[in-house]
């Protein structure tokens, strides 16, 4: 007989963005769109401060001001759907994610209902099952990751057995070759 954990919650925004960008530190993807952020700010840093300095004829002026715009982008001047829409999520993903959610795991299968989505995965067609701290996270394709956050459990305990089994079934569907 297998056993049935069952977990129900809604996500914010604000997981949202933190589990991307969590998820995005692992993926080509992410790492290419770090450095290409990286570039622009370092360009536009080049482009602000020479302009400000030619200007006023003070580089620790200009210097200041991109320090605090970039102050500005790094807590949140942006609002969250900007940074949403920024990190790739379209806004009719965001209203599917962020709908009251139940996700059920088995030995046999990951199952994810809401009122935009019914999804049974076997194990062994799951992409990665991982988590940190805050998140669990389930991908069932290349772009595809459905995320448990551990304020959904009442007791971390119940999160970190949840992880485990997660983790455990998938691992072991995983040695059984796909039967498609």
């Amino acid at each position: 007989m297998q056993k049935t954990q069952k977990v129900s919650f809604v996500l914010s925004e604000n997981d949202l963005v933190e589990a991307l960008r969590y998820f995005l530190k692992f993926t080509p993807a992410g790492r290419r769109w770090k450095w290409r952020r990286i570039a622009r700010v370092e360009v536009c840093f080049i482009l602000v401060v020479t302009t400000i300095g030619a200007l006023t004829h003070s580089m620790v002026f200009g210097i200041v001001l991109f320090a605090l715009g970039q102050l500005g982008l790094l807590f949140g001047a942006t609002n969250m759907g900007t940074q949403l829409h920024n990190l790739g999520y379209a806004k009719n993903q965001i209203r599917i994610a962020c709908a009251p959610t139940t996700i059920e795991i088995n030995s046999e299968a990951f199952i994810l209902e809401n009122e935009y989505l019914n999804l049974w995965r076997k194990w062994q067609h799951l992409e990665l099952v991982a988590h940190n701290d805050n998140y669990l996270y389930i991908l069932s394709g290349s772009k595809i990751a459905h995320i448990v956050p551990k304020r959904a459990f009442n007791q971390e305990d119940e999160f970190a057995q949840f992880c485990i089994a997660a983790k455990l079934y998938w691992q072991s569907a995983k040695q059984v070759p796909n039967q498609s």
